[in-house]
């Protein structure tokens, strides 16, 4: 058994590189734009990356050092009792071993990048003490290794097997009642569209890219918090988003490609039941050991005195173990990189063509994803790609608990690349995902389920999915200012399906309250902006007639008159099984609408709030889950103090990119570039998005110059 002491102030496992906190060599610069976007512009990717370390620490300094504070499995010695059980899930998860590992085994050539990166951040710092909290002083100085730990906590475990997840899992399985489970998880999603050239008016190539997480202003989801940048270097020239604190985009265009992604509905994660003998458990009729760590971390407590608390970390062959009940312990396994060092992301970016760009996806080192891709010569496509478990063949509830003590069950490794399904250049003109099964990428997708895993089959399609397959079909071709306007489209599936059966029911109703409630529901114009009238009320009747849709605004399958068919997502699931029901749910809706607000007859923006910072505005999308009432516009919202909503999670960068010569691209960060709160760009794009409005996105050096804020030269 390995013993370590957990010590962060010194940091046993973290091996700082001979890091200088003077300026990267010349000539390097970042041009700021008047939105808070840096354009960075360097003669080697090591001052490219350490320039964008700089730049991130501008705008999220403080963002980042709590996030790297939590990601080395120290912030209870940092900050106190109240971040023990985020410590012991980062060294129980594994995240500061793998990277401790893939640190000290890589060659210096390997981390120059990461190393630079890390560099950059810590020049910043320095340079500017007064803006970094004086709680967070103590990450400091950050290393190359603490880069490679976060962009695991963050990409990978933090998104595939979050502490609520393992939380959840942990609780349930021990028989506790009030267990969150893991169905409350928040997690990304996306919308993407890429349109061919003989469904675009132009005649060029179109790309939506449209990530959907959390804002700043959601506790415990810092870690998904997307920055904007341009980076100009050897060989590159990419624009686009990535994770504060990561170095490298994630999605990104130029002038002769982009590509973005939306996350997959398939299950990726695999809880393994042990059972427990001696100090092994059993595996194929044999005890076979444990890989054992006992660490001791530290406990900052409120009269700055430390107190240790010991950790016992069990891992199987299939994972770390989790929970342990009388003889019986649970392990998990998630997607995680083999190579962590291998630049996937940056070699996407570096690729001039289709060809180099499904070459740089080969390794399958980034978490599993849906990628959608549109370029200058005319090519759409896209592809399945990342790390997905190579499961064995059996029949198997692979969503449940699995056995753990066979090798029946065990991962074979993942998925291959050559495997992976795709989609290029469909007759039908156009590709779209909005976390939906990869069946109706495009309809008909030639795809065929049989030839795919058992496990990824039986998925039903969203409504928000089938809402943006309806609104890609409805239009023959597209201009750029059509998905421009699509995108911000509320409009609800769902209220499409069900409403026409509900006002019909009131008729038999002798309420007049019943009466006048489906008066505002048939002038509604079944939209959830910010002028709406009628979506407050159907919201609360959603909400009365089934009261777990706030988790995620979705109807259930047996509410529907006409049940789900895969063949038909434009006409099923359809009507109501149960009118009766669904019109004493009305009356009690209006009730608690008239009580709330004096007047059934409410726009959806007084109760559907932007707030950020001192910032207050009328929203607009669906605010109560992911299900968004099969609305293209997802804001996820939590209820305030006041009676109202205020979005949490949903829109984030909103770009669309038009393939032409010269490529034309606007976009908008409903939350800014920046979470630093002296900064004039922490929520300076709000405006814009409450108006549904975008930007300019600025590329060539002389728009960059004639919409500069500063400049900053590295010599």
């Amino acid at each position: 058994m390995k013993r370590i002491v957990v010590f962060c102030l010194v940091s046993l496992f973290i091996l700082l590189p001979a890091l200088s906190c003077g300026p990267a060599p010349a000539p390097t610069e970042i041009l700021w734009d008047t939105w808070g976007v840096p354009h960075i512009y360097a003669e080697t990717e090591e001052d490219l990356f350490y320039a964008l370390g700089w730049a991130q620490m501008q705008n999220h300094g403080n963002l980042i050092l709590e996030n790297y504070g939590k990601s080395r499995g120290c912030a209870a010695e940092y900050w106190g009792e109240q971040f023990l059980d985020l410590d012991m899930y980062v060294w129980t998860i594994g995240a500061q071993v793998l990277a401790a590992k893939t640190y000290q085994e890589a060659s210096s050539e390997e981390l120059a990048e990461i190393d630079a990166f890390a560099e950059g951040m810590n020049a910043y710092a320095e340079a500017h003490p007064d803006e970094m909290d004086d709680r967070l002083e103590v990450v400091l100085p950050l290393s190359g290794q603490d880069v490679l730990a976060y962009i695991m906590y963050a990409a990978y475990f933090g998104i595939y097997v979050p502490p609520d997840m393992i939380d959840g899992f942990r609780q349930q399985y021990l028989g506790n009642d009030q267990a969150s489970g893991t169905e409350q998880v928040v997690s990304p999603t996306s919308n993407a569209w890429v349109i061919g050239p003989s469904k675009s008016k132009s005649g060029h190539s179109l790309m939506l890219s449209n990530p959907h997480a959390p804002w700043p202003n959601l506790p415990g989801q810092e870690h998904l918090i997307f920055y904007e940048a341009h980076l100009v270097g050897p060989d590159v020239d990419i624009y686009g988003i990535g994770l504060v604190g990561i170095p490298g985009l994630g999605f990104g265009f130029n002038d002769f490609k982009g590509w973005t992604f939306t996350s997959v509905p398939f299950d990726v994660v695999d809880f393994y039941e042990l059972t427990l003998i001696e100090d092994g458990y059993l595996f194929d009729s044999e005890v076979k050991p444990f890989e054992t760590e006992s660490y001791i971390l530290k406990v900052k407590q409120e009269d700055d005195t430390m107190r240790e608390e010991p950790l016992v970390v069990r891992r199987s062959i299939h994972g770390p173990v989790i929970v342990e009940k009388g003889n019986k312990a649970v392990a998990v396994q998630s997607p995680i990189p083999t190579d962590p060092l291998k630049d996937q992301f940056w070699n996407m970016a570096k690729a001039d063509n289709l060809d180099e760009f499904l070459t740089a996806l080969e390794p399958q080192e980034i978490g599993p994803t849906n990628i959608l891709y549109a370029d200058s010569e005319g090519n759409i496509m896209y592809t399945l790609a990342g790390i997905f478990p190579d499961r064995p063949e059996g029949d198997y509830d692979w969503s449940g608990v699995i056995r753990g003590d066979t090798s029946a069950t065990l991962w074979r490794g993942k998925l291959p690349y050559s495997g992976m399904p795709r989609v290029i250049n469909p007759e039908t003109g156009y590709l779209q995902n909005a976390n939906e099964p990869l069946w109706t990428i495009t309809l008909p997708s030639g795809l065929d389920p049989a030839d795919y895993p058992a496990d990824w089959l039986g998925l039903k399609m969203y409504p928000r999915a089938a809402r943006s397959l309806e609104m890609i079909t409805a239009r023959d071709t597209f201009s750029m200012e059509d998905i421009m306007a699509d995108k911000f489209s509320t409009h609800s599936l769902i209220a499409d399906r069900v409403l026409d059966d509900l006002i019909a029911a009131t008729a038999y109703s002798e309420s007049e309250l019943v009466k006048e409630a489906a008066d505002v529901l048939a002038a509604w114009d079944r939209s959830f902006d910010a002028d709406s009238y009628g979506a407050v009320l159907f919201t609360f009747w959603a909400m009365q007639y089934e009261p777990n849709i706030l988790g995620n605004a979705l109807l259930p399958e047996e509410a529907y008159a006409v049940l789900t068919d895969p063949t038909q997502p434009f006409d099923t699931p359809m009507g109501l099984a149960d009118p009766a029901t669904a019109v004493a749910a009305l009356e009690a809706a209006a009730y608690m609408v008239q009580g709330a607000f004096g007047s059934m007859y409410v726009p959806w923006g007084e109760f559907f709030r932007f707030q950020l910072g001192d910032q207050n505005l009328s929203g607009f999308g669906v605010g109560i889950g992911p299900g968004n009432f099969g609305s293209f516009t997802p804001n996820v919202a939590m209820p305030q103090a006041n009676g109202t909503l205020a979005t949490v999670y949903g829109d984030t960068w909103v770009a669309v990119i038009e393939f032409s010569d010269p490529v034309r691209a606007m976009a908008v960060m409903s939350y800014g570039n920046s979470t630093q709160q002296d900064s004039p760009h922490l929520g300076d794009q709000l405006p814009l998005y409450a108006n549904k409005e975008y930007r300019p996105i600025w590329r060539t050096r002389a728009d960059i110059e004639a919409h500069l804020e500063s400049r900053q030269v590295f010599e």
